[in-house]
Order: structure tokens, then C-alpha cells, then sequence
């Protein structure tokens, strides 16, 4: 469902019809507010999107936030952006919670409330929910805990500004899987140390069972 929603965005983007800056800047709101699209950064390359830089570019500043901005950068400066209405902003908080997803195993609900403007667990719950229903990420809720567990999470379309991040969690990755490979080492040589021994230890009881076998009986005059 979420291809077919792109693909109907991207012919009406791309459409005669938006050929007039206008028009383009009333069906970019329009697409914003479709729950079902989450990525933006193939509508940014189409030539009529690309005309709103200069014609409308509260238009593009917004368009441009959905594609790697966050909530936070929406209301530090929102008189560059046109102003969303609640299913933008819905789409927005939804996009700023899967980039909060993909920086740690575990989403505190304290910490997400705050940073979305969010003023009880259920509204954040159900952001949650909407988001694994479209496949974004998959995570197990704790209520009691106030926390939720990330065992997944798809991404976005990502900034520059993001790649230094991307690199370090790689390098991480990189030296936990030497640290991995390290102690299975050290565990697969213990096992070969214990196995020669239980080998010594069987060959010299055949050994000792053979000597006995030769070995002749004295009789007791």
C-alpha cells in the first residue's frame, strides 16, 4: 500500500498539472499529510518539486524537513516552514521517532515525550504502533517499565549530517564482532585443551588396561 501511495504521488508530482508552482506547493500538503508515505527524497528530484526552491521555498523547507528533519527542528525555527496541521505534524513526530528507533535498542517513553511534545503514554504508544503496522520498525512496549525495546528499525532517507554517525555505529559494530570472535577463540581453544586431555586420559587407561591384560599370573604354590 505505501508503494502504490508513492507511486500516485510521484505521477500527480509529475503531472502537466503541477507544472504551475502553485498548484505543485497545494499537492506537496496534500502528500505530507498521507499517512501512508514516509519517504520523501524521490519527490525532491522531480523537476516541478524543484521549482518551488525559488517560487515557494517555505514549500521546499518543508517538504525538505520531512526528508531528514525532525520535530524539534520544526519548532526551533517553524516561520521557515508552512505551519502543519495535525496530520503533518502526526507524520513528522511519527519520522523523528524512527530516527530515535534507529540511535538505540531501547525508546525511553520520558525522554520521546519530551523531545515530540507529547503529553501522555498512549498518544506515544499509538504513534509506536502505527509505525510497525507500515513496517518501519518493530519494537515490544513496557508499560510498567515506560520503555520500549527496538529490535528493528528500517530508517529513513538520511542527511550528510548523519553519515558520521552511521560510521561510528560500524566501527562499534566492528570491534564487538572482534571482541565476538575473541572469546569464541579462546572457548574453541579450552575445548581443544580439555578434549587432548580426555584423549591423553582414555589412551593411557587403554594402555594401562592392556599392560594388565600380558602382564602374567602368578600362582600360589
Amino acid at each position: 500500500m505505501e508503494r502504490l501511495a508513492e507511486e500516485r504521488w510521484g505521477v500527480l508530482l509529475g503531472a502537466g498539472d503541477c507544472l504551475q508552482a502553485g498548484r505543485c506547493s497545494q499537492v506537496v500538503g496534500e502528500m505530507l499529510a498521507d499517512p501512508l508515505v514516509m519517504r520523501f527524497a524521490s519527490f525532491v528530484q522531480c523537476q516541478n518539486v524543484k521549482n518551488l526552491e525559488n517560487n515557494f521555498p517555505n514549500v521546499w523547507n518543508t517538504l525538505s524537513l520531512f526528508v531528514n528533519g525532525s520535530f524539534s527542528d520544526y519548532q526551533s525555527d517553524s516561520s521557515i516552514y508552512e505551519q502543519l496541521n495535525e496530520k503533518q505534524l502526526r507524520k513528522l513526530k511519527e519520522l523523528t521517532l524512527i530516527d530515535m528507533c534507529s540511535k538505540g535498542s531501547i525508546l525511553h517513553y520520558q525522554s520521546a515525550m519530551e523531545s515530540l511534545e507529547i503529553s501522555n503514554i498512549r498518544e506515544l504508544e499509538d504513534l509506536l504502533i502505527h509505525l510497525v503496522s507500515l513496517k518501519f520498525i518493530k519494537v515490544v512496549l513496557n508499560q510498567k517499565e515506560q520503555y520500549a525495546s527496538v529490535t528493528r528499525c528500517s530508517g529513513r532517507e538520511f542527511s550528510p549530517e548523519d553519515i558520521p554517525f552511521m560510521l561510528n555505529k560500524l566501527v562499534l559494530l566492528n570491534e564487538r564482532c572482534k571482541e565476538w570472535t575473541g572469546h569464541i577463540d579462546e572457548q574453541l581453544q579450552e575445548i581443544k585443551r580439555s578434549t587432548d586431555k580426555e584423549t591423553a586420559r582414555n589412551e593411557q587407561f587403554k594402555t594401562e588396561l592392556a599392560n594388565l591384560s600380558t602382564k602374567p599370573v602368578s600362582k600360589n604354590k
